[in-house]
C-alpha cells in the first residue's frame, strides 16, 4: 500500500469513524446521561475559520467557499431555527436548507479555482452571501410559504420515510456522493475524500437537524472532514510525488536522520533516459518513471523508494547490510528488465471500436535500470557520505555496461 492509498484511507476513514462513533452512542443513555457527544455551540465556527484561514494560505478557492457555506448555514440554524425567541417560518429555512446548502457545496467543489479574490472568487462570494440574505428574509415573511416549491417530488420514494430531508435534497446529496466516489477513485484525490466524508456528515447534520446538540455535532465533523483533507493533501504536496506517487527528496532527508546504526543506501538510474525522451515524447517518459516506481515500491527485504529527483531513485534498506540488500535489488533489476514496456499508437481509440480496426503498429521499448549501492561502515559513517558512496557505484555500473547493481 503506498503512501498515497494510506492518505485516502484516513482522509475517508477518519472522519467515517467519527460518524459511526456518534450514530451508535446517540441513543445510548451513559452517553445523553454525561452529555459525552454534546458539543461546544461554536466549536464548528472555530474549524471553519481554520479551515478558511488554511484554504487562504494554500490559495485554494474551492474549499474556502466550501468552508463559507457550511460556516453560513449553521449560523442560520443556530440563530433562528434553534432560538426558542426567533419568529421565523421554521419548515420553509429547513425545507431550502435541505436544498440549497447541498446544492451550493457541490457546485463550489466542482467550479474550476480560479483564485479567491479573483473577479471569479468575489462573484463566488457575493453570490453566496445574496442566495443567503434571500433565504434569511424569506424565511421572515409570514405570508411566504414555500415549502412545498422545496419539497417538490415527482416520485413516491420509500427512502423519503426514512429521512426528514426532501426528495431534490436527497437526490442532490447521493449524487454528490456519487460524484466525490468516482472522482476519489480516478483522480486519488484526498480533497475528493475530504468532500465525500463531509457530504456524508451534513446528510446526517440535516437529518437530525430538528435535534440541535445533533445536528451541531455533524457539523462539526463535516467541517473536520475538510479540515483533514487539506492538512492532508498539503502534506502530499511537500511529501509526495505527483507523477510517480512516491515520496520525496524531501520525506528521504527526514528518513535519513533516524537509520541507525545498520543500513544500506542503493541508488537507482533508469539507462538512457534522455534517449527514450527525446525518441518518444515526455508522455512516453512519464510512463516510464511511473512504471519504474511501480516495480521499486514492490521490492523485497523492507526497501523504501524514493524518487530523487529526475530518472533517479533511492531505495532505503534499514538494518540490512549490502550484501543482504544486493540479493533484493538483483530481483528488481531483472523485473523491470524483462517487463514489457509498449508505445502504443497515439491514434488508438478510448473506447473499444465495434468493428475490428486494423491492427496498428506498436513498439516495444527495452527499459532497464542501473543500481549503485552502499553501506555504513566506518569510513562512510553518516547516510550523506554513504548516498555518495552509492552514487559512485551507480556511476561505475553506467560506465561498465548498464543494467547492473554495483556495490
Amino acid at each position: 500500500m503506498n503512501l498515497l492509498t494510506k492518505r485516502l484511507l484516513i482522509a475517508l476513514g477518519l472522519p467515517s469513524l467519527l460518524l459511526i462513533l456518534v450514530y451508535l452512542l446517540q441513543n445510548a443513555s451513559l452517553a445523553q446521561q454525561y452529555r459525552l457527544l454534546t458539543p461546544a455551540p461554536q466549536l464548528p465556527y472555530v474549524i471553519v475559520a481554520i479551515g478558511l484561514l488554511l484554504s487562504w494560505g494554500f490559495k485554494n478557492a474551492r474549499d474556502f467557499y466550501i468552508f463559507i457555506v457550511i460556516g453560513l448555514a449553521y449560523l442560520g440554524l443556530q440563530s433562528l431555527a434553534w432560538q426558542p425567541s426567533a419568529n421565523v417560518n421554521v419548515s420553509l429555512l429547513f425545507a431550502g436548507l435541505y436544498f440549497l446548502l447541498p446544492l451550493n457545496l457541490i457546485l463550489h467543489s466542482l467550479l474550476s479555482d480560479r483564485g479567491i479574490l479573483s473577479s471569479h472568487g468575489l462573484w463566488r462570494l457575493v453570490l453566496t452571501c445574496l442566495e443567503a440574505s434571500i433565504l434569511f428574509w424569506l424565511v421572515h415573511q409570514p405570508d411566504y410559504h414555500l415549502e412545498s416549491f422545496f419539497n417538490y417530488s415527482p416520485v413516491t420514494w420509500p427512502l423519503l420515510h426514512l429521512s426528514k430531508i426532501n426528495f431534490l435534497g436527497l437526490l442532490l446529496i447521493f449524487t454528490g456522493l456519487l460524484l466525490f466516489a468516482l472522482q476519489t477513485f480516478f483522480q486519488q484525490s484526498v480533497l475528493h475524500a475530504g468532500r465525500w466524508a463531509m457530504l456524508l456528515s451534513i446528510l446526517l447534520a440535516l437529518n437530525y437537524v430538528q435535534t440541535p446538540w445533533l445536528s451541531s455535532l455533524y457539523f462539526t465533523i463535516a467541517s473536520l472532514a475538510c479540515l483533514f483533507a487539506i492538512v492532508l493533501n498539503s502534506y502530499n504536496l511537500a511529501y509526495l510525488d505527483e507523477l510517480t506517487h512516491l515520496p520525496t527528496r524531501r520525506a528521504l532527508k527526514q528518513h535519513m536522520n533516524n537509520l541507525g546504526r545498520r543500513y544500506s543506501l542503493a541508488v537507482v538510474d533508469i539507462d538512457f533516459f534522455k534517449k527514450i525522451n527525446d525518441n518518444y515524447g515526455h508522455d512516453v517518459g512519464d510512463q516510464v518513471l511511473r512504471m519504474v516506481a511501480g516495480q521499486l515500491r514492490k521490492v523485497h527485504g523492507g526497501g523504501k523508494a524514493y524518487r530523487f529527483g529526475g530518472e533517479e531513485f533511492v531505495i532505503v534498506f534499514q538494518g540490512k547490510d549490502a550484501d543482504d540488500a544486493i540479493l533484493m535489488l538483483e530481483s528488481l533489476r531483472e523485473r523491470v528488465a524483462n517487463k514489457p514496456f509498449i508505445q502504443r499508437s497515439r491514434l488508438r481509440p478510448k473506447n473499444k471500436p465495434n468493428k475490428p480496426r486494423p491492427r496498428t503498429r506498436v513498439q516495444r521499448i527495452n527499459v532497464t535500470i542501473s543500481i549503485g549501492i552502499a553501506e555504513r561502515s566506518t569510513h562512510h559513517d553518516c547516510p550523506q557520505d554513504v548516498l555518495k558512496s552509492a552514487d559512485k557505484a551507480l556511476y561505475k555500473a553506467k560506465k561498465t555496461g548498464r543494467n547492473k547493481v554495483v556495490a
